[in-house]
């Protein structure tokens, strides 16, 4: 991503262009609401890191299917190819995921044809694009596109007047210092977010937008300066506060030299750019020249650990009240296993949306801690009987669960019991099984498909007699519950 350079610029844009421009209609996303009211998944964005368009769109699906509800598309991210026409094509084969871009540059694009590919891309995904922009900078916008960079805050103010008229009002007849504009469109909701980095920045963020997108900025400077100027902005227009999107970079590693080495890799070309030099010492983490000071600065910018440690660093951050989190996985050694992880992390703080009971939220914590190492030690899990994996859809949503159930055997096949530990009602995988019945088993180090089957009368009775002499607590759950405890066969499916 590519942010606004820095203080020898900002000064340059006038808020009078700004009177009378009012936040995109972002309700769905929370925008006005305090962060700590939000559910913690709506809070939640994964960055897209992948090698070509087609690649980036498998990881967008993958993405949905563990159950997030936000990633974003950074220029350069996905082997160098466009944002938006990967949005469009994610859109059509995703049905919830929002999708936004950290950033489009907005010098290669004049704000009427931003405009129509955000609108192509809300016509096919309504509700779902929220559209991140910003100026770039110098070594991208003049060196590779030859193109010429003027006032890069006064340029990004009169653009995003242009562009929210249009998406706002249908029309626009604008005569500016940068833009001279006439023209009409269908109008649309969508979120118009803009990068920032420094002080000035923000503040402008806080004028005009929907949203503020960072990029390697470490949280204390996110708090202590980011935030109070885009308070400030937002009061001089007396609306809301957008919302901050955190960039945070993430490595799923106990290995505290490995995760170093590749920090100072990645962070080694922002500490070289002046702009980004700027705000690290501005957050008291200086990096000179010979790269003296870029180690602090990766321990300060990159979290690590196991998944636990993962999941508790994010609440952490999301609790000292920035709006949400844009996770950026830093490559270690196994890239594959370590974003099926990392997918599985961010999945899990959904038991931490507002109103979950205590009880729910442990139940969902120890099932993630199980499934967890249930697949690092072959199957096995310490102290627990043995288990299998199952995998389902949401009976509503479609989303993929994961959940860890006592292994019956029965006739070469295994059952699925919703006993809920003889609770009046079924457990949420009973009516996954019933609209999905197509599920993904793990037994041991195997995974293989199954058709879940609902058994009945003489089917289940000695079905479920095996499942009691497998775990005998299943006669007192039934005896506890007035309801008939169902019993599925996963019948694995043929290769075919």
């Amino acid at each position: 991503m590519a942010i606004v350079e820095g203080n020898r610029e900002e000064k340059e844009y006038h808020t009078p262009l700004l009177k009378g421009i009012a936040m995109q209609d972002e309700r769905n996303l929370h925008q006005s609401q305090p962060a700590s009211r939000q559910p913690l998944l709506d809070r939640i964005g994964l960055s897209i890191i992948a090698t070509d368009a087609a690649d980036a769109v498998n990881r967008i699906i993958e993405a949905e299917r563990a159950g997030l509800r936000q990633v974003w598309l950074a220029q350069g991210g996905s082997g160098g190819t466009d944002t938006l026409t990967i949005a469009a094509m994610a859109a059509m084969r995703t049905t919830q995921i929002r999708l936004g871009t950290a950033i489009v540059p907005i010098y290669p694009r004049h704000p009427l044809v931003m405009a129509q590919q955000a609108l192509a891309i809300y016509d096919l995904a309504p509700g779902r694009l929220r559209l991140g922009i910003g100026p770039s900078h110098r070594p991208i916008i003049e060196g590779s596109y030859g193109l010429q960079m003027p006032s890069p805050l006064a340029y990004l103010q009169e653009y995003v007047s242009v562009l929210r008229g249009l998406l706002s009002q249908g029309q626009i007849d604008h005569h500016g210092t940068f833009f001279q504009v006439k023209a009409t469109s269908h109008t649309a909701s969508i979120p118009l977010l803009v990068s920032a980095l420094g002080k000035r920045a923000f503040r402008l963020a806080g004028e005009i937008s929907d949203g503020a997108l960072s990029w390697v900025c470490p949280v204390p400077y996110l708090l202590n300066e980011a935030l109070p100027s885009l308070q400030a902005g937002a009061m001089m227009q007396s609306r809301p506060v957008p919302a901050l999107v955190a960039h945070v970079v993430v490595a799923l590693s106990t290995d505290e030299a490995a995760v170093q080495d590749q920090a100072r890799q990645f962070l080694l070309r922002y500490s070289k750019l002046p702009f980004y030099a700027q705000m690290f010492e501005s957050a008291g983490l200086p990096v000179a020249a010979d790269g003296a000071g870029l180690d602090v600065l990766a321990k300060a910018l990159v979290i690590s650990g196991d998944g636990v440690a993962l999941r508790e660093q994010l609440s952490e951050i999301l609790s000292q009240g920035l709006s949400e989190v844009m996770v950026h996985p830093l490559p270690m050694t196994n890239t594959d296993k370590e974003r099926a992880q990392l997918l599985q992390v961010l999945a899990s703080l959904a038991w931490s949306i507002p109103g979950a009971t205590k009880r729910e939220a442990d139940r969902f914590e120890r099932n993630h801690r199980v499934v967890e190492e249930f697949r690092a030690n072959g199957g096995k899990v310490q102290g627990w009987l043995p288990l299998i994996l199952l995998t389902t859809k949401g009976a509503k949503s479609g989303i993929e669960r994961v959940y860890p159930l006592m292994a019956v055997p029965y006739e070469g096949q295994y059952l699925a019991v919703a006993s809920k530990g003889g609770a009046p009602e079924n457990p949420a995988w009973y009516y996954n099984l019933l609209a999905h019945p197509h599920v993904t088993i793990e037994v041991g180090q195997e995974t293989f498909a199954a058709t879940a089957r609902l058994l009945t009368g003489e089917e289940r009775t000695p079905a479920f007699a095996q499942a009691i002499a497998v775990f005998p607590p299943y006669r007192e759950y039934q005896q506890k519950t007035a309801r008939q405890i169902p019993v599925f066969l996963l019948e694995r499916q043929a290769l075919t």
